[in-house]
């Protein structure tokens, strides 16, 4: 999609808009920089499209979730690339500190890769078990992406003459030639550095699609604190749900959400959950969807103490054909295990 500069074959729309969340859709067709398409079928001229969808939530962070028609992609193909931008008239030093990513993997270990003199061109592409990274901006809030283990990181230390006074690339985001790369000969159009780390994440199966998901956001937390936030997307604590009228469908680790299904219609009902967070399995700011809610007010009692509608707790409606859906967010942040019940009021 890099090389779509006109944007033939690239849709985005709005498809969530609540104050829980807000849910984005890009549909595109992978193309070269002549706008042939990719594993374009002889007979009937079907090629691979790809589904993007953005599950952004208050805290600054969303989920990536991409997919396509199994059979469609192929290899070569690259997933993920790091690649910050850069202004007319700005050098990557401006940007980055020299220490420019952190990673870990589920495990602690973490690794810190830099801008040295005469790095070791020997451990170019050896790959990692790294699933999450950080990239030091100079900010006070630094990207990050945490991804499924069982993947491969690619990164290596970066010669320091680049972040001094190294070339970047501005063939992109809006260069117009059509090119598959050009370097920059000045710094006087918007161009991008760095292009690693590069992962490789784990790709999931079913039925007739694929699929892999990614935790993005801006935090910030250390790459060791960072893992508080993947344990808690990654080994999502168990809901379950106290009493009748309701049931659990799990937790949707490509919405970073809960699921819960409300059975009846009956009007004045009650909805009461423990989600069992624990060391290893913690709690950090939840995501619940109830199909078939209606458009009843939740109230809210987290241990028995009643919570405000505002920055801690938010919720909206998303409306179907078969029914009205509560989606709700929460500031909440713990590593034991926490009653919620919802009690239905006006409309």
């Amino acid at each position: 999609h890099m090389q779509d500069r006109h944007c033939r074959y690239s849709h985005v729309r709005i498809i969530e808009n609540t104050p829980a969340r807000v849910v984005i859709h890009w549909r595109y067709a992978p193309v070269s920089s002549h706008n042939h398409l990719w594993k374009e079928d002889e007979k009937t001229g079907w090629a691979c499209w790809v589904d993007e969808y953005y599950f952004i939530y208050p805290d600054l962070m969303g989920i990536r979730n991409v997919s396509w028609k199994k059979g469609s992609l192929g290899k070569p193909r690259q997933f993920q690339e790091t690649l910050p931008l850069l202004q007319p008239g700005q050098h990557q030093k401006d940007v980055i500190n020299v220490d420019f990513a952190y990673v870990s993997n589920m495990k602690g270990e973490t690794r810190t890769f830099s801008f040295i003199e005469n790095p070791q061109v020997k451990d170019k592409w050896e790959p990692h078990n790294f699933n999450m990274q950080i990239i030091n901006f100079k900010s006070r809030e630094k990207p990050f992406i945490i991804f499924e283990p069982g993947g491969q990181m690619y990164i290596f230390n970066r010669d320091i003459k680049e972040l001094s006074g190294g070339r970047a690339c501005d063939h992109w985001p809006v260069g117009q030639m059509p090119c598959d790369g050009r370097t920059t000969q000045a710094f006087d159009r918007p161009s991008h550095f760095l292009s690693f780390p590069i992962t490789d994440p784990p790709v999931h199966e079913k039925g007739e699609r694929c699929w892999w998901n990614g935790l993005y956001g801006l935090t910030e937390k250390s790459i060791d604190e960072l893992a508080f936030i993947a344990k808690s997307w990654l080994k999502a604590p168990q809901l379950v749900v106290k009493g009748q009228g309701f049931s659990s469908l799990g937790y949707d680790l490509g919405e970073r959400a809960y699921k819960i299904m409300r059975q009846g219609n009956e009007a004045g009902f009650s909805l009461e959950i423990e989600i069992k967070a624990s060391e290893d399995s913690p709690l950090y700011n939840p995501a619940l969807i109830i199909l078939n809610w209606g458009e009843a007010q939740p109230d809210l009692k987290i241990d028995g103490k009643s919570i405000t509608r505002g920055k801690k707790f938010r919720y909206g409606y998303r409306y179907r054909l078969e029914g009205t859906d509560l989606i709700i967010w929460l500031q909440l942040e713990s590593t034991s295990p926490q009653r919620l019940r919802l009690i239905s009021g006006e409309k």
